[in-house]
């Protein structure tokens, strides 16, 4: 995928992500919010920080288990 991307680091919210968010946090809203974002979609580390991690639903509740 890296070769594909080139050298930038790009996060996915796909059904293999939303699992994963399932199974650490087991907070269902978290869940909800991220399915309504655009499948499958690459975000660069700024855009997954900016649109995501900053997000109201989500700041403060889902960077403690990201793993980079």
């Amino acid at each position: 995928m890296r070769a594909l991307a080139g050298t930038e680091l790009k996060f996915a919210i796909n059904e293999i992500a939303l699992k994963y968010v399932d199974d650490k946090v087991n907070n269902k809203a978290i869940v909800g919010e991220l399915r309504k974002l655009q499948s499958n979609r690459l975000y660069g580390p700024d855009e997954f920080t900016n649109e995501i991690l900053n997000a109201p639903w989500a700041r403060g509740k889902i960077t403690s288990w990201i793993k980079t």
